[in-house]
């Protein structure tokens, strides 16, 4: 090398030269405020409730609540790119009497950087099923489904209504409950596969984003 830079892998020959060691970083975090890391970050700041003034559906989407004019909705901030827009559910009673607010996934938008526009103004509205992790044939815990098919002993599966339990991550399965009695008068539970529980589909192309324009 020409210069006595450090390694970018180990560090190596960072600090030899260096005319005194630096403050260690917990010195300066002690005095760092109660404000989260992120706290200037933009979707940092539109955290929050707001009152719907306007709402008009995006025809592309296909998963996803609707907002309510003269209601109020709920905007989270996700990453440090991305938010995510609530409304409260209505449909949902757990937790309502510890003051708890069920809220329901209407879209998440991506900040965006645009050359000669200010940071903030661009967004970009995420269509596409996978990005929400809302996927209406996503296996989930507490669903209700019927067996494709399969075989337990003699008894066929095929047609039977379940109960998805739990996930078995390291076998890719799913525990359900049938509505089969054991020796002890209890529902048994069973391992099955994906497929057992949603068809398979076919691959498809990505939804593309929509443009969102937010006046700052």
């Amino acid at each position: 090398d020409a210069e006595d830079s450090p390694c970018p892998f180990t560090g190596a020959g960072a600090a030899w030269d260096v005319a005194e060691v630096p403050t260690p970083w917990w010195v300066s975090a002690q005095s760092h405020t109660e404000g989260p890391a992120d706290d200037e970050s933009i979707p940092r700041k539109l955290e929050g409730w707001y009152h719907v003034e306007q709402y008009e559906r995006d025809r592309q989407c296909d998963v996803g609540e609707d907002l309510v004019p003269g209601e109020l909705c709920f905007v989270e901030k996700l990453w440090s790119d991305r938010i995510r827009v609530h409304r409260p559910d209505s449909g949902q009673v757990v937790g309502r009497h510890l003051g708890i607010v069920p809220l329901a996934r209407v879209c998440d938008l991506q900040l965006m950087r645009k050359r000669n526009c200010p940071i903030g103004s661009r967004w970009d509205l995420l269509r596409d099923v996978g990005e929400g992790g809302d996927d209406p044939d996503e296996i989930r815990v507490g669903q209700k489904r019927v067996l494709l098919g399969g075989e337990y002993g003699a008894m066929k599966l095929k047609g039977m209504e379940v109960e998805v339990i739990n996930y078995i991550e390291w076998m890719d399965r799913w525990t359900v409950e049938i509505p089969v009695k054991d020796p002890k008068g209890r529902n048994m539970n069973i391992a099955v596969v994906p497929a057992q529980l949603r068809a398979p589909k076919m691959p498809r192309d990505p939804r593309r984003n929509g443009q969102v324009t937010l006046d700052l």
